[in-house]
């Protein structure tokens, strides 16, 4: 099926928002993410599908299968312009997390939290734990690993996570006693 919609896309049959997006659905199924994005991110920038939260999502998610947080990005913040969640400012914190930019992702964790309606308050803990840590703000860490702990679905990692920066703040303390 994919493979006959493909031939007819590129024949120009497949016109319509609807077949574009069923399209794009087959791609995704078929574990070929990228033309997924591609498809979506072409045809709504040439106005073949309405820019709306739906397609903004399912082009992030595309990006993001096919493990381009960079590109994702851009459709997340797009998304979570028009949504009343914090749901795709959590997504945007992963993504900053993933590609090291602590600060960004400490900033969407903490608007996901504060905007609401999220899956997974933990994690947004964690992520504001994590970014703390590695930009050497360690009490921060702990506040947000303290955090964390009191979720189940993430009181183990916390822990672990709590643990760890009380050991790298000590460290970092002795070596500040030597110098």
């Amino acid at each position: 099926q994919m493979a006959t919609m493909e031939t007819a896309w590129q024949a120009g049959y497949i016109t319509t928002p609807q077949q574009i997006v069923t399209l794009a659905q087959l791609y995704r199924f078929n574990d070929v993410p990228y033309k997924a994005a591609k498809l979506l991110d072409d045809s709504i920038k040439a106005g073949k599908i309405v820019a709306n939260e739906k397609h903004f999502e399912m082009l992030a998610q595309a990006y993001l299968a096919a493990k381009d947080d960079e590109k994702a990005i851009p459709a997340l913040l797009d998304a979570s312009k028009i949504a009343e969640t914090g749901k795709f400012d959590a997504q945007l914190a992963q993504a900053h997390l993933n590609l090291e930019k602590w600060q960004d992702a400490i900033d969407y964790a903490e608007s996901a939290l504060s905007r609401g309606n999220i899956d997974r308050i933990g994690d947004m803990h964690l992520i504001i734990g994590m970014g703390n840590f590695n930009l050497q703000k360690f009490d921060q860490a702990l506040i947000a690993f303290r955090s964390a702990q009191k979720l189940p679905k993430t009181q183990k990692t916390a822990s672990q996570w709590q643990k760890y920066v009380e050991t790298e703040q000590q460290h970092h303390a002795q070596l500040a006693m030597l110098n």
